[in-house]
């Protein structure tokens, strides 16, 4: 198989990372955990638990799941305020979110640093569903933003909003970049498709111009590529989008290659 997006804990390693950078004054002193009862989203909240713990910001309020139909969040924000927790990170889809934010806002309670998992990546639609004022200090980690600065992402925002008119989410870089990906394998083999040894070979050199800009597979077919920290922010015209922070990691490597059997 080969892994077009990144590995969920990567998210992880990237947020951590920011955090534990900031200036003592600034960085977040209390935590609180909680997620979605999810394959995805738990094992980020998990690494960034484990990560920052390591980086001494006390855990407050310890990891609590939820399931994927829970709508009322009154009892997990009443107890992560009630904690002092001043940095929440969420495993998160997309409703979920919008309704932890939306009961925060409520009981006025607003942590220094929100980190969600999936549902900020979702721009406009995302702004929308907490309202246009609180997206302020979420955050969210990824390798592509619609602001990434190559010839080929600027050519696309501008040809997905022309037919959408909408700014294009994460999933719509990842599922452009996975068809550029088949169509320059299956190009290299010439429409051989029935030879996959040929067509895996051919996908393994990502012989394509990525939306993201430099992009290669390792040992393991995950990426290695670049990372951002990104938030949704307000565009000139009024429409959101995630806007890169700042570079965190470039040409990473998901450091369990090495002990993967896959060559």
């Amino acid at each position: 198989f080969f892994a077009q997006p990144a590995i969920s804990t990567n998210q992880a390693n990237l947020f951590s990372k920011w955090v534990l950078s900031l200036p003592p004054d600034k960085r977040p002193k209390a935590a609180a955990y909680i997620s979605q009862d999810d394959p995805f989203a738990k094992p980020v909240v998990q690494a960034v638990q484990k990560q920052l713990s390591a980086g001494g910001i006390k855990t407050v309020y310890g990891l609590k799941l939820y399931p994927p139909d829970q709508t009322s969040f009154d009892a997990l924000v009443g107890g992560m305020k009630a904690a002092g927790a001043d940095i929440v990170v969420q495993g998160a889809v997309f409703d979920d979110a919008i309704g932890v934010i939306r009961q925060m806002k409520q009981v006025n309670y607003n942590p220094k640093v929100l980190f969600q998992t999936s549902a900020p990546s979702e721009g406009d639609q995302f702004a929308k569903g907490v309202g246009p004022g609180n997206t302020e200090g979420i955050f969210y980690a990824v390798s592509w933003s619609p602001k990434a600065d190559t010839p080929q992402n600027k050519a696309f925002v501008a040809a997905y909003e022309k037919e959408f008119g909408a700014v294009p989410a994460t999933y719509a870089f990842q599922a452009y970049d996975a068809a550029l990906l088949i169509d320059s394998a299956v190009r290299q083999v010439q429409g051989n498709v029935g030879n996959k040894d040929a067509l895996r070979a051919a996908m393994m050199k990502a012989d394509f111009k990525s939306l993201r800009g430099g992009f290669k597979f390792n040992s393991n077919h995950y990426p290695i590529q670049d990372f951002y920290l990104v938030k949704v922010a307000k565009r000139a015209d009024g429409k959101f989008e995630t806007q890169i922070v700042k570079k965190v990691f470039e040409n990473y490597a998901d450091p369990h290659a090495k002990d993967c059997a896959m060559k």
